[in-house]
């Protein structure tokens, strides 16, 4: 991640361990063992207020975070507005909803005596705010001084390049109101990657305030803490200056970070701390962020938006020079909270007018803080609600994005997509500096030289041999071998960098090298091992050889014959058969050409199956039962032949082998191709007891074709992100343990784990006795492949 400063060494974790120890219900302060500190007051009407701290007591020692409780009686019935919290005379929270329940984090202070007041703003004739209800506490927590920063920020952890990317976004919630549990609910049923925060904790993000609104673990809006990308608003800088926004995330006032393809960057809007102005702390930093880590597609947020039609029409101006720069460097969408409804504005460019290829802002205010209502109108805006609470959902993808606006019922207010629109690119880079060429071997020649740089990026480089381009490599490592070359020979070489643009720079400087002679042959390659990885494959190993020159591979063979060449040393055997053994040995090759002899030979056994499916014997008669199934030719991934399962939905397409015993640690593996499944889900493995019953897991593909998974103890279902699209074939590998107390399963989709699938699942009582292929429901149709069914103990 890329920071606009640097932080000292944190653990991550909450600011403190917020647990609140009340009860969910209200706990009397008599039933604590205590009595509560109570202060009467009133307007000299006749009417009474009295505000109570019914928890903590008076005159304690405490520590880390503390539940307080405070009840208020208005003689007359009349309406509490708020409370207000004091902590030695400074005010920490306001709660505006009853019961009273706030958390006051101790260890965000020194330690010593303190006292908590609270009072109460009460509507009785007029506005009439309490006298104040008092304890002393002694706080203890090791803080001789101010505690400072406790925690390190890191950013959400997402998938990786090349998949797609949920994103949630909603600022303006995290106070004491109940409207945002509904947001949260809204935006925990996506199951998002990433959750970007849009700023303001209320009413002025205080330790306390960040300790009870935003949340301790697991409540409020720390449900998403894990995933969340928080920017500070107006409210978090009315307290010390942010220091308690600081503390609680641990967070620079600017930073980015990677989303699968997409870049995201976090931005302090706020006046008077951090610049906005050409040649701020940070407009330089945004300046080189953007330059130097450029993606196809970028995302900012900061708090307040540049342009609203809202309560702070007319926007924040003062962000101009930002948003130049966005727009200039081809930034595609910013977010914003602050005006507490939705808009959707169209893509506007550098100066502020509308632009295909300028940026589309969002503001997303609703995150359960009361609404404000529009007070103008402008062209420039495409969609806009008052009054209404909910959030936004992204689905960045690595071209472009599809969004939406959600209330918090679920319904889909505004959505779209669109595709980003890169920067045009006119700048060549740099030319490559400090041009080395040296002789590697008699036929080859190692070229190293310093990176160049870009305004966008350079992409790679090309490598030209006596005037003639010879290759193009990539940006890493700078450097390059030349092969094949004659041995007593001059070779020339220049280097030029590329970027995405195809500008090419101007050439390094000319270096020349001679290549030696090489007459002896490299050493035998010892220490030669094999591990199994399964039952297709065999990991080979070995000791590097060595060269007065250079080895450049080696040959390896397999019951004397020679099987692959590479230049690691090591190799997969990906031929193996189970129940076979094979003598396997090594030997080494230089840039010569020499040959060392092969090394000792190494024997090993490649274990056999619990079941293979038998599909090459032109039958299913390794399989207990089957309906519906035809052996085929010209289906299988290793072989010839596979099943097929061809079903129009009037009949069953399935067929399932009783195990020797049943096994409590068994691998499944099989090799499908769904040809076509039609609108109805299909069952493609499933693991059971011998005799059927509550044990076991079936994994199926979806009406929508995503991988999911139902449990058969409970018959719950989980749907993962992973596609198992028509036509194509995929290796589907199972693993059940259903051992005593432990129940899991790993789930593997041509080799890449899926996480929604795995770790401890319903799976029952018994062992795995019994596998089944295909779909045993009538009525659902459906064209299946299937091969390579194998099983093997864990």
């Amino acid at each position: 991640m890329n920071r606009g400063r640097t932080a000292p060494p944190r653990s991550r974790r909450l600011v403190t361990a917020l647990v609140l120890a009340l009860a969910a219900a209200g706990i009397p302060a008599a039933a604590l063992g205590g009595q509560a500190a109570c202060r009467t007051s009133g307007p000299g009407n006749g009417v009474t207020v009295e505000v109570c701290i019914t928890s903590p007591e008076s005159e304690v020692t405490v520590s880390g975070a503390v539940p307080v409780q405070v009840t208020v009686d208005v003689s007359d019935g009349a309406n509490v507005e708020q409370i207000r919290a004091f902590l030695g005379g400074q005010a920490i929270i306001i709660d505006q909803v009853a019961p009273y329940r706030f958390v006051l984090p101790t260890d965000r202070y020194p330690d010593g005596s303190n006292e908590l007041g609270v009072s109460a703003d009460v509507d009785t004739s007029g506005s009439f705010t309490s006298a104040r209800a008092r304890v002393s506490l002694t706080f203890d927590n090791g803080n001789a001084g101010d505690p400072g920063p406790s925690v390190t920020f890191e950013e959400p952890s997402v998938p990786p390049t090349g998949e797609p990317v949920v994103l949630a976004a909603v600022g303006d919630g995290a106070g004491s109101q109940t409207a945002a549990p509904a947001v949260l609910s809204l935006i925990e049923s996506w199951d998002p990657d990433a959750f970007l925060y849009l700023g303001d904790v209320y009413a002025t993000g205080t330790h306390a305030e960040f300790a009870s609104w935003y949340g301790p673990p697991g409540k409020n809006f720390a449900r998403l803490h894990d995933i969340t990308a928080p920017t500070p608003g107006n409210h978090e800088y009315l307290s010390n200056d942010g220091e308690p926004y600081f503390e609680y995330w641990g967070v620079e006032p600017f930073y980015a970070f990677d989303a699968g393809d997409w870049r995201v960057i976090s931005l302090d809007a706020n006046k008077d701390f951090h610049g906005h102005e050409v040649g701020s702390a940070q407009y330089e930093w945004l300046r080189d962020e953007l330059t130097t880590t450029r993606r196809a597609c970028t995302l900012a947020f900061w708090h307040q938006p540049r342009f609203t039609v809202g309560k702070y029409t007319p926007g924040a101006d003062w962000m101009q020079p930002i948003w130049q720069l966005l727009a200039e460097h081809g930034v595609d969408v910013t977010l914003h909270g602050h005006d507490h409804g939705y808009q959707r504005w169209r893509p506007i460019g550098p100066s502020g007018a509308l632009d295909a290829d300028g940026i589309r802002q969002f503001i997303s205010g609703t995150g359960g803080h009361p609404t404000y209502a529009f007070r103008r109108t402008d062209a420039r805006m495409a969609f806009g609600l008052e009054h209404t609470r909910g959030a936004l959902r992204f689905e960045l993808g690595a071209t472009g994005a599809d969004w939406s606006w959600r209330r918090t019922d679920g319904t889909v207010a505004d959505s779209g997509s669109f595709a980003c629109s890169p920067v045009p690119d006119e700048e060549p880079p740099s030319s490559p500096a400090d041009l080395t060429a040296t002789a590697s071997g008699p036929r080859s020649v190692l070229l190293d030289w310093t990176a160049s740089t870009d305004d966008v990026g350079v992409t790679g480089y090309r490598i030209y041999r006596d005037g003639e381009q010879i290759d193009e490599v990539p940006t890493w490592p700078t450097a390059a071998t030349d092969a094949g070359l004659e041995s007593e020979t001059t070779y020339a070489y220049r280097v030029r960098a590329l970027d995405a643009a195809g500008n090419l720079s101007r050439s390094s400087d000319r270096v020349s090298v001679t290549t030696p002679t090489d007459d002896a042959p490299p050493s035998i390659p010892g220490g030669l091992r094999v591990s199994v990885a399964d039952r297709f494959h065999a990991e080979l190993a070995w000791n590097e050889a060595t060269d007065d020159i250079g080895v450049v591979g080696y040959d390896i063979a397999r019951n004397g014959i020679l099987l692959g060449t590479g230049a690691a040393s090591s190799f997969a055997d990906e031929t193996v058969v189970p129940g076979e053994t094979y003598l396997y040995t090594v030997r080494a090759r230089d840039t010569a050409g020499h040959t060392s002899a092969f090394g000792a030979p190494l024997e090993v056994s490649i274990p056999a199956a619990l079941f293979a499916d038998g599909f090459e014997s032109g039958g299913l008669a390794t399989w207990t039962s089957t309906t519906g199934g035809v052996v085929v030719d010209g289906g299988g991934s290793r072989g010839t032949r596979a099943v097929r399962f061809d079903v129009n939905g009037a009949a069953r397409g399935y067929a399932y082998r009783d195990l020797s015993a049943p096994e409590p640690d068994l691998v499944t593996e099989a090799t499908f191709r769904l040809l076509d499944h039609g609108s109805n889900a299909v069952d493609l493995l499933a693991l059971r007891a011998a005799s059927g019953g509550a044990t076991g897991a079936t994994l199926f593909v979806t009406q929508a074709g995503y991988l999911a998974l139902t449990e058969q103890a409970n018959g719950s279902q989980t749907v993962s992100r992973r596609l198992v699209d028509d036509g194509n074939a995929h290796v589907l590998r199972v693993r059940a343990r259903v051992d005593g107390t432990v129940k899991k399963l790993v789930t593997r989709l041509d080799g890449v784990k899926v996480g929604a699938l795995s770790g401890k699942k319903a799976l029952g009582p018994s062992a795995i006795g019994r596998i089944r292929i295909g779909d045993g429901t009538i009525g659902r149709a459906y064209d299946m492949i299937v091969d390579e069914v194998a099983a093997w103990r864990g």
